[in-house]
């Protein structure tokens, strides 16, 4: 019987898309810059092995960044801090019925600690499980078995939804429930392939 839903942020819940389209378009930063960053310098601090701060300035530096740390930051995070309005819909149907609602995601500490500040974050997701504090990220089998330690659920009764497939894959070998969520105009469509009746 399923007893909570486990939501990725980024890709699930918050659109990266105008983010991306925003570094692009007004500051020259690409995409494949940010890949790059996240699959490299950024794992110790998604890991909460070192403060995001010292990984990403340098690299700001090599992009040709001119305003600052700080500056940059912050157009960072409120770049991509508003959930997408139907997602919090489909969010508030999920425990009207009763459903527990978390976050599971991969973040460094300072963005974690910026989304944990949010009251529309704390509001929907009865608990928040940042991989920096959990010292493990996705799709690391011991992340899941964390949260769900937590949780204090059976595994079987979690459904966990992310965008990347290898995150899915790895709820699914620890005995979770998992979907893949492509982007967030999806999330319905995928919420309906679990759960009986949506609307109510």
């Amino acid at each position: 019987m399923l007893r909570c839903v486990a939501f990725d942020l980024d890709g699930v819940v918050i659109s990266s898309e105008p983010s991306f389209a925003m570094f692009e378009a007004d500051h020259g930063i690409t995409r494949e810059q940010f890949r790059e960053f996240f699959s490299g310098p950024y794992q110790d601090a998604m890991l909460g092995a070192v403060d995001l701060e010292s990984v990403l300035e340098p690299t700001i530096d090599s992009w040709g960044w001119q305003d600052g740390l700080s500056a940059f930051m912050t157009t960072w995070f409120r770049s991509c801090e508003d959930p997408e309005p139907h997602v919090l819909d489909l969010i508030r149907r999920l425990r009207r019925r009763g459903l527990v609602t978390c976050v599971a995601t991969n973040q460094d500490n300072r963005r974690a600690a910026h989304l944990d500040s949010l009251p529309w974050l704390r509001d929907h997701f009865s608990s928040r499980f940042f991989s920096c504090r959990l010292g493990v990220a996705k799709p690391d089998f011991r992340y899941f078995e964390r949260v769900q330690s937590d949780l204090s659920i059976p595994a079987s009764s979690i459904l966990f939804l992310d965008d990347k497939l290898e995150n899915v894959e790895a709820a699914r070998n620890v005995g979770w429930q998992a979907d893949h969520v492509p982007s967030p105009e999806h999330l319905g469509a995928v919420l309906d392939r679990h759960i009986e009746d949506m609307s109510v």
